[in-house]
């Protein structure tokens, strides 16, 4: 599993790729969300398409009542980089999402 964490450190943006074993995602996910109020994002399941049994692309991470919930974004990766009628695909993120949902 990889997680992105999108954090202010000495008051610039700074997005930290992690890759962290499956059984450890929540644990890790909870200390990041309970310290730093840092946005986190997962990418869930790219291999299995096809055969949906879980969470399925980029999913972003909240804490609520203490747990760990898939709530705020979910996109899909080819999504993310397909820039449609827009000039660039970071135009169409912020047009669809605005700019503070990744930083």
């Amino acid at each position: 599993m990889a997680m992105a964490i999108a954090t202010y450190c000495g008051g610039t943006a700074v997005r930290l790729p992690l890759v962290v074993p499956p059984q450890l995602l929540q644990k890790t996910a909870r200390e990041i969300l309970q310290t730093s109020g840092a946005r986190t994002y997962v990418i869930d399941s790219l291999r299995h398409a096809a055969r949906p049994v879980g969470p399925q692309g980029v999913n972003e991470l909240r804490l609520r009542n203490g747990r760990i919930v898939r709530d705020g974004i979910h996109t899909r990766l080819t999504d993310m980089r397909l820039r449609g009628k827009y000039n660039t695909a970071w135009d169409r993120w912020v047009a669809e999402h605005g700019r503070d949902r990744i930083s």
